[in-house]
C-alpha cells in the first residue's frame, strides 16, 4: 500500500459536509479524487483535489469505487446510504458515519463506522 501522503481517496458527495472533509483532507493527501463536483466549483479546488463530474453512468461508478483506496461518505442525513453498498461491492472499504443503514452495511471487514 502506498504512504499515506500518495494514497488517492474517493467521496462521491462533493457539496455539504462531503466538500467541507475533502476540503481538509486536501491538506494531509498528496492526491483527492472528489466525484460529483459541478463544473463551477472545480475551478475553486486547491490543485491536489482531482474533480470529476457527476455520473449516471454504472459502468463509469463502478471503476471509481475500484480505482479508490477508500471511499469518505460523511453523511448525517442518509436513510440508507447505497453508495457505502457501491462503495463495498467494488472491493472499496467505506469511512462514514453512523447514520441510517451505515451500521448494517458497513462492518470491521468493510470499512469503519465513526460515531
Amino acid at each position: 500500500m502506498a504512504p499515506a501522503a500518495e494514497r488517492s481517496f474517493l467521496a462521491l458527495r462533493a457539496s455539504g459536509a462531503g466538500r467541507k472533509v475533502g476540503m481538509i483532507l486536501a491538506l494531509f493527501l498528496k492526491r483527492f479524487v472528489m466525484v460529483g463536483v459541478k463544473p463551477d466549483k472545480a475551478k475553486s479546488l486547491p490543485a491536489n483535489i482531482i474533480p470529476i463530474a457527476r455520473t449516471e453512468n454504472v459502468r463509469e461508478l463502478a471503476e471509481l469505487y475500484s480505482a479508490a483506496e477508500v471511499f469518505v461518505n460523511p453523511t448525517w442525513q442518509d436513510n440508507y446510504p447505497t453508495v457505502n453498498l457501491e462503495a463495498i461491492a467494488c472491493g472499496t472499504p467505506v469511512i462514514t458515519y453512523n447514520t441510517g443503514g451505515s451500521v448494517e452495511s458497513v462492518t470491521p471487514a468493510t470499512g469503519i463506522v465513526i460515531p
